[in-house]
């Protein structure tokens, strides 16, 4: 390696990250700047990790490995400073990891402006959204002051979701004069400090305009949970209000608010867990400044209130705290404690008409309306002798849509899941004998003689089931329909009713629908990204958000309708796609061709066909991630996957299993080419994935037939019997 070129000492500090850390290393081996020092700090790992360590070492000459008791991250990157010999010190956490260009980017940064510390974008990875990026994060080259960078780090201006640095060893040598060191002990804001110390120690940094770090929040991770390790963030601002106070009172000042802040986050979280030995210590250091937080005119008073709130009662300020880093504007806040009152209310109105006569009334709620499996079991129960007496009323999002739905025992309603106006309907909820639903709970929670009946809206699928509403479902439903079963007691596997619509007559659906001029059908049904609710658009999967693009990646290719198209006329099929009820089609490129259709769900209501009775006279399947292809395993029919956005939403949806593969048996699609020849496949009868299917289905399905909503509803009459 030439003398000139500057050698990087990279310090990583192991501590029990086995399943990570090769990721981490392997980032840093890939750098373009290849004169490192790679000084990896085995922090008393007791998962193999220390094995790994060693591993690396024998495989990369750059590579030194420090052995020591479990001291700490601040105590290990103080390790790793002591025998560094590089020129400039940067730090990475095993289970991040870094762009190969992050170094030679940093290091250039530095020489062009001669600052002795350059800072990098962040990108964070949290379990509920694949990537966040610092949105004021400057887009090109940018040099700060030594009080403007405080500034920045203090307030996390440029560095909202993390930091990055390189460091000059000239600020981070021992000896006379060189005070920048991690504060051993602190393993909570250790950085910051670390970079608030280095910043007044020299003349500023330089932003490089790249994000170049990934930063991982992951489970077990010392951010993820609440232990004494969190407690020591309150000492690291104290630390840091006292470094800047000489340089700057009123950065100093904001330094206190900001350990304000952070007192009562760990107020919240330590209530919420139960850890009431760390309350009088937290709310000691929140009360400190207490007073100069309320006089000063700086900060919002929604925000004042919030956490003055708190520090009284930590539960009434917890909902609000969640947005913490999303400041709501009053009328917001003011709303959102009218909902948690109203919700309170419901409640207690729930518990004083448990005991109130029940009425031959069925609850029913579906999304969307008359749908899905809720539909099916009304529609067996409606012309039912032990119904006959019985009223049936529909929760719908738009009733006058429904219009033609109202028969004499049928009502429709305006479903309400604002808690603020669900009182409207309370007297319903509380006297129905039945309800049942696929989404949000319907019913009064505390009548132990009502029978409340939640469908399941996915079936087995690769993401494991999330029992979601305004009450937890597994606490007060009767009963929870599933195709399978699990360890709640008041699970059924009785299967789906909307299944049920997969064993009607093909050749009757096919006329109905216009279909029987074409050889076979494929239907293509992904699943949504972007949602779509009630006319209102918002992103919720909002890892999606990232994209510039669309959301069904195969389509963004020029040539796909083409090439699709002409694939299906030379064999004659007819692809239909069917888009998820919730996709918000701003972000879908749609087009229809000789040999393509879209059906949207109004088409199917309009002919009276079942969404799934179509489903099941198609002659096979694509999707993507959507649990549909697990209800089509019922028909043992082809089934290919559009793999194009595996990872992205993966990475997005911590509910995933950790093997998505191995429930995933059928063609897997990669391009458009891969999607035209799972048509040639399936036009040519080549199936083998048959067995597979088969094999997964006896696994899924405890019941593979058409009785499923029979089954529910025996449940549900045998039910009432026993407790009349």
């Amino acid at each position: 390696m030439p003398e000139n070129i500057p050698l990087i000492s990279v310090i990583v500090p192991v501590c029990n990250v086995r399943e990570y850390l090769p990721r981490c290393v392997e980032s840093i081996l890939a750098q373009t700047h290849t004169n490192l020092e790679i000084i990896l700090i085995d922090d008393g790992s007791t998962d193999g990790s220390d094995m790994l360590c060693d591993e690396f070492a024998q495989k990369d000459a750059r590579i030194r490995i420090i052995h020591q008791e479990n001291a700490g991250v601040s105590a290990a990157r103080n390790a790793g400073l002591d025998v560094a010999q590089g020129d400039w010190a940067g730090f990475v956490d095993a289970d991040d990891w870094i762009e190969p260009e992050m170094y030679e980017t940093l290091l250039r940064s530095c020489e062009e402006s001669g600052k002795l510390i350059a800072a990098c974008g962040v990108i964070r990875h949290s379990l509920s959204w694949i990537t966040k990026k610092d949105g004021d994060y400057p887009v090109v080259l940018t040099v700060l002051s030594r009080m403007d960078a405080l500034e920045h780090i203090v307030h996390r201006r440029y560095f909202k979701n993390g930091l990055c640095f390189l460091f000059s060893r000239k600020l981070t040598k021992t000896g006379k004069g060189c005070q920048v060191r991690f504060e051993e002990g602190v393993h909570a804001g250790e950085y910051m400090l670390f970079a608030v110390n280095a910043v007044i120690r020299s003349d500023g940094l330089v932003c490089a305009p790249e994000y170049l770090y990934h930063y991982c929040l992951r489970k077990g991770g010392v951010l993820s949970s609440l232990n004494d390790k969190h407690l020591t963030v309150v000492s690291s601002w104290k630390r840091i209000e006292a470094l800047i106070l000489p340089v700057s009172d009123d950065l100093a000042r904001h330094a206190r608010f900001y350990l304000m802040d952070t007192a009562v986050d760990l107020i919240i979280r330590a209530k919420r867990n139960g850890r009431k030995e760390y309350l009088s210590m937290l709310r000691k250091a929140a009360r400190l400044h207490v007073f100069e937080y309320l006089k000063t005119k700086e900060l919002k008073f929604e925000d004042k209130l919030r956490n003055t709130t708190a520090l009284i009662s930590p539960k009434i300020a917890e909902k609000a705290w969640k947005e913490f880093h999303k400041p709501l504007r009053m009328k917001q806040l003011i709303y959102n404690f009218i909902v948690d009152a109203c919700r309170i209310f419901i409640r207690l109105l729930h518990r004083a008409t448990s005991n109130i006569k029940l009425k031959n009334k069925v609850l029913f709620s579906s999304r969307p309306d008359f749908s899905d499996s809720a539909v099916e079991v009304f529609n067996l129960i409606k012309n039912m002798e032990e119904f006959k007496d019985y009223k049936f009323i529909w929760f719908c999002t738009k009733p006058k849509k429904q219009i033609d739905k109202r028969e004499s025992n049928v009502i429709i309603k305006k479903r309400i899941d604002n808690p603020v106006f669900r009182l409207i309907n309370l007297y319903l909820e509380s006297t129905a004998k039945y309800c049942v639903y696929t989404h949000e709970l319907v019913g009064n929670i505390y009548n132990k003689k009502q029978v409340r009946v939640f469908i399941v809206h996915g079936c087995f699928g690769i993401k494991k089931l999330k029992l979601e509403g305004s009450y937890n479902h597994t606490n007060y439903c009767t009963y929870i329909i599933r195709t399978f079963l699990n360890n709640n007691d008041n699970t059924r596997a009785l299967g789906l009713p909307r299944n049920d619509r997969l064993f009607d007559d093909p050749a009757d659906t096919k006329k109905k629908m216009g279909l029987l001029g074409f050889g076979k059908v494929i239907i293509w049904m992904p699943t949504y990204k972007r949602y779509r609710f009630e006319g209102k658009f918002h992103l919720e999967r909002n890892y999606y958000q990232t994209r510039k693009d669309y959301d069904i990646t195969l389509q963004e290719d020029s040539s796909f309708y083409d090439d699709v198209n002409r694939t299906l006329s030379a064999h004659n099929i007819l692809l239909i796609i069917k888009y998820h009820p919730s996709q918000d089609m701003r972000f879908v490129l749609t087009k229809e061709t000789s040999n393509i259709k879209i059906i949207p769900d109004e088409a199917l209501s309009f002919a009276g066909i079942p969404m799934y009775s179509l489903l099941g006279a198609t002659d096979a399947l694509i999707t993507d991630f959507s649990s549909v292809c697990y209800d089509y395993l019922l028909i043992n029919k082809p089934i290919g996957y559009d793999m194009t956005d595996l990872e992205l939403y993966i990475r997005g949806d911590s509910s995933w299993m950790k093997t998505p593969l191995d429930y995933m048996p059928g063609e897997k699609i990669y391009s458009v080419r891969d999607f035209c020849n799972f048509i040639d496949s399936v036009a040519n009868g080549e199936d083998e994935y048959e067995g597979e299917r088969k094999k997964l289905l006896d696994n899924i399905h405890l019941h593979q037939d058409n009785q499923s909503a029979k089954r529910v509803v025996d449940l549900m009459v045998n039910h009432q019997s026993c407790t009349s």
